[in-house]
């Protein structure tokens, strides 16, 4: 078992004495010689010392004889985790040069954190095969139960706690940005986190030696689908909220022009993130842009100037008011910069458009109920509104035109959707030219609907020559109709397909493209209830429908006069009012929603609920549950609860892995390939929307009994501690 090295005996001792000098600094450090421990075997005359420090494992050869890089070392920790390891894997690569482990030199262990446990070291001589070394290193708390559990109780904070082992994940981002508390929607105790599956998660440091588990294992935990598909809320309106538009401002900033309970027009500024989060913290952020103020609608019109068109009430013959403001990118409003005001003239129904930098179109119908375009121009820094152009405006129906929407087509040819004779549903094309001169002339002109009475229609480009409008019948019934126009303005003098969306009640369907070929159509539903349907409008123009939800689910939250936006890939924002059963009357709110579009099943592994990469994890939908130990993976096809709970485990006992689905063994397999041990970090949430509670990882299989006690009572997991 000896290290020879030759004629360094001399140094060797010097260096013990020096050692035995700093020794005594050590105050708590535990010598491990033959005589301070009676271990199992005689050892030979050398001194360790060994500690816990920073919770890595350090040992120090203080005297004797040098020991070979063979020598075998086994720490055990807390009387259940057994470690192999060498000198040779422990000992700095300078200080093994010489193919030995000296006086003075040091060992250390650090792959996992071992602050406040007990870790007992055994020493073996490869040579002799004879344990030269056995004790304990640092005194400690016992664990007796490798895991954790995490039962997301604290309700605040970027903690959750592990009430097992001290394993606290870490919300990620923080509290504000990572996965939301609710105390409203748990399995068991005070609250539970809700994760909007794109980029927050609960990471646990894996440097734990309670979480290396390497022979059975039970991993459990609930989960949830949020029924109304809502990420966060805000109230814009507090106390009324009529009537709203939202518009993109610049990054995360976005602005709502709104009437309020006094019938003031207000511009409010929000953040709203690629998660879905909303903010208010922007300073100045709201401004009274107008009195008796109706239907605002908001457009850009160059650098930090908008302009907000808007009838007002109260007055006989009713007037309409054009503003520009001023708003910062940073979403701090600042004043009103010049208005126009329309004067005698009746305005109703409008629609606001923004055609180029310092230019735009307002469609409207007047007191006539005749079809008005007039073009509308502004100074740079917005404190001239010129309305009365040359050659500005144009009468496109001179009968009857309602509830009028534009679009754009190509170069300087536009489309105008109406509600003309008859009720029938209006396409028209016209050209305006960049200086603002409105052609005298409509190029085109087709009645897409002889059927069925056309409110509210709503026009937007799919594809080439498609476009798609959006509109309801007399009888509430929400329909969608895909038509042709070409780019110099002339219309193909047929409907390439017409799909009823909602067969029971429709009110101010807004459309927007969601991606591809993927458009969602949010509108008002009976019961005063908000609802979003989603259809597929292929390039040629063909409708399929996919599925609508609701985004009201709240009692009498409401869902009255939704406006849609974009904010990130599968994240949308509906600005809505509540209506006037609700708790507070009219409130005006601000929900952020994910949709997906995706036609085949989502890759399980994206759908994270435990994930320690490469060694196990749990992945769930709404149609799958699959587990993984190593790369080996079990699952079963199986829709899960949508409005309650459903509890989901893993066993595996070296040999068998078991799924159990709301305590129900589903499908098991055989797999031999054993656990890796690891030190990565344990991740929760991960990619998963939806509420995640109780989630816990044990050291040992869970038997189906204790699984069947778990599901029907959730909140008890430290029954199964052993």
């Amino acid at each position: 078992m000896n290290c020879k090295r030759g004629d360094d005996a001399v140094s060797e001792v010097i260096g013990a004495v020096m050692l035995l000098a700093i020794a005594v600094c050590f105050i708590s450090t535990l010598y491990v010689t033959i005589l301070s421990d009676p271990g199992p075997y005689s050892v030979p005359a050398v001194k360790i010392v060994g500690t816990v420090e920073n919770g890595d494992v350090l040992i120090d050869h203080r005297s004797g004889e040098p020991l070979s890089l063979d020598t075998r070392i086994m720490l055990t920790i807390a009387g259940y985790r057994q470690i192999f390891t060498t000198v040779d894997e422990m000992l700095d690569e300078e200080a093994k040069l010489d193919g030995c482990w000296n006086i003075g030199e040091r060992l250390i262990y650090s792959e996992f954190d071992l602050s406040d446990f007990n870790v007992y070291i055994t020493a073996v001589d490869e040579e002799s095969d004879s344990i030269i070394m056995w004790g304990l290193l640092q005194d400690g708390d016992i664990i007796y139960a490798p895991g954790g559990i995490w039962h997301f109780d604290e309700n605040s904070g970027n903690t959750a706690v592990d009430v097992l082992n001290n394993n606290n994940g870490t919300i990620y981002p923080d509290e504000i940005f990572g996965p939301q508390w609710n105390s409203e929607v748990t399995a068991a105790g005070t609250s539970s986190l809700r994760f909007d599956g794109l980029d927050d998660y609960v990471i646990v440091n894996g440097n734990s030696i309670s979480l290396d588990i390497t022979d059975a294992i039970t991993i459990e935990s609930w989960i949830k689908f949020p029924e109304d598909n809502v990420l966060h809320n805000f109230k814009y309106g507090p106390a009324f909220g009529y009537e709203p538009n939202i518009i993109h401002v610049s990054n995360n900033v976005y602005a709502i022009a709104y009437r309020d309970q006094q019938e003031v027009g207000i511009l409010k500024t929000v953040r709203l993130y690629p998660d879905g989060t909303i903010t208010q913290d922007i300073f100045n952020n709201s401004l009274e842009f107008g009195d008796k103020c109706y239907w605002p609608k908001i457009t850009h019109v160059s650098d930090d100037v908008y302009m907000i068109a808007f009838a007002q009430s109260g007055n006989n013959p009713q007037h309409a008011y054009i503003k520009t403001v001023k708003m910062l990118d940073n979403g701090t409003t600042i004043a009103v910069l010049d208005e126009y005001n329309f004067d005698s003239k009746e305005v109703y129904d409008h629609e606001l458009m923004k055609i180029a930098d310092n230019l735009s179109v307002l469609a409207y119908r007047d007191n006539n109920e005749h079809g008005i375009l007039r073009t509308i121009k502004t100074s740079d820094n917005g404190t001239s509104i010129n309305a009365s152009l040359t050659n500005g405006t144009l009468e496109f129906d001179s009968i009857n035109c309602f509830e009028p929407d534009l679009t754009h087509v190509a170069d300087n040819i536009y489309a105008i959707t109406y509600r003309g004779s008859n009720n029938y549903g209006y396409l028209k094309t016209v050209r305006i030219a960049d200086n603002g001169t409105v052609y005298p002339q409509v190029i085109d002109t087709f009645i897409f609907d002889l059927l069925n009475e056309t409110h509210e229609s709503q026009i937007i480009h799919v594809a080439n020559t498609t476009y798609a409008i959006a509109y309801r019948d007399y009888n509430k019934n929400g329909l969608l109709a895909t038509v042709e126009i070409n780019e110099n303005g002339t219309i193909t003098q047929q409907v390439i397909d017409i799909l009823e969306f909602e067969e029971n009640y429709c009110l101010l369907p807004d459309i927007i493209q969601m991606r591809n070929e993927t458009y969602l159509i949010a509108y008002e539903y009976e019961q005063l209830d908000g609802y979003v349907a989603s259809v597929k409008i292929k390039p040629n123009g063909s409708i399929s429908f996919e599925s609508k939800f609701q985004f009201n689910t709240k009692k009498n939250y409401h869902g009255l006069e939704p406006d849609i936006i974009r904010i990130s890939d599968d994240i949308y924002a509906i600005a809505f009012r509540s209506g006037s059963q609700s708790g507070t009357p009219h409130e005006g709110h601000l929900i952020t929603s994910r949709f997906s579009d995706y036609e085949d099943p989502i890759d399980l592994r994206g759908i994270r609920i435990i994930d320690r990469e490469g060694v196990y994890g749990i992945y769930v939908n709404q149609t799958h549950v699959s587990a993984t130990i190593g790369d080996h993976v079990i699952s079963k096809e199986m829709v899960l609860s949508t409005t309650d709970w459903n509890q989901i485990v893993l066993t595996y006992n070296n040999s068998i892995m078991k799924l159990y689905i709301n305590g129900n063994e589903e499908t098991s397999e055989f797999y031999n390939g054993g656990i890796a041990s690891s030190t990565k970090d344990i991740y929760f949430g991960k990619s998963f929307y939806g509420h995640i509670d109780e989630i816990a990882i044990y050291g040992r299989e869970i038997l189906a009994d204790e699984i069947l006690y778990h599901y029907n009572n959730p909140g008890q997991l430290e029954s199964s501690i052993p």
